[in-house]
């Protein structure tokens, strides 16, 4: 079981990108596979995650913890992270304490640097930079998310995501990670509750095929569906 990160779910962008003066949440969310990185991290079954944020001004504290529906695995996640406006870019620094339990005991520490620009109303793309102090290693990610609203309470979301692996994932082999796409669906079914669900399709590429040769599932389906509710 290796230790792995699974990154907050693309429909949370769309609430920690909303400027406020101070805002809570607390979520559960579903996922039918633990997808990270490009790599199934479970043997069998999901994963389901709950969790509380809290965003004041460009301050955001989080904390989550995800339970294995079908092995023995429990991950916990704490952190802190900061937004800065400028213009038409919003930059993003975070620092997550990540810890393991199951199988395996471990623990990890990244730090991440987001970019996201925010001109075009219809299409965001974002680049991130995580830093893995216990692999001594980092992973890019470059997106494109689409937003667009259908009514005053349904929104859907096209990404596509590809991603290259400088250490932190296999440390023989650098280079293209993995291209993801999907969609993403928002539901408002009030003010203060949203429902997100998503598919989501991975294709490995040349780090994943070096690392996991004749074994490696070239491509994975996994879909997931979260509530999340901001008093």
């Amino acid at each position: 079981m290796r230790c792995r990160w699974l990154v907050l779910p693309l429909y949370a962008l769309v609430w920690s990108n909303c400027w406020a003066d101070e805002s809570r949440s607390v979520y559960l969310d579903w996922q039918s596979r633990y997808i990270s990185e490009g790599r199934n991290n479970l043997p069998s079954g999901g994963i389901v995650w709950s969790g509380i944020d809290y965003q004041k001004d460009a301050l955001l504290l989080f904390e989550r913890q995800g339970i294995a529906t079908s092995e023995d695995f429990i991950e916990f996640n704490a952190g802190i992270g900061y937004q800065h406006q400028l213009d038409d870019w919003i930059l993003t620094g975070s620092i997550t304490r990540l810890e393991f339990f199951g199988e395996e005991r471990c623990h990890d520490n990244e730090l991440a640097l987001a970019i996201d620009y925010d001109a075009v109303e219809w299409l965001t793309p974002s680049l991130v930079y995580t830093h893995s102090t216990e692999a001594h290693g980092a992973f890019v990610e470059l997106t494109f998310v689409g937003n667009w609203t259908l009514n005053d309470t349904v929104a859907i979301h096209p990404y596509l995501t590809q991603s290259w692996d400088l250490g932190f994932a296999t440390e023989q082999h650098d280079g293209s990670n993995n291209l993801q796409f999907g969609l993403m669906t928002d539901v408002l079914l009030s003010p203060t509750v949203l429902m997100s669900f998503h598919i989501s399709r991975s294709i490995a590429m040349t780090d994943i095929q070096y690392e996991q040769g004749d074994d490696c599932r070239q491509q994975q389906t996994f879909a997931g569906i979260a509530f999340a509710y901001e008093f």
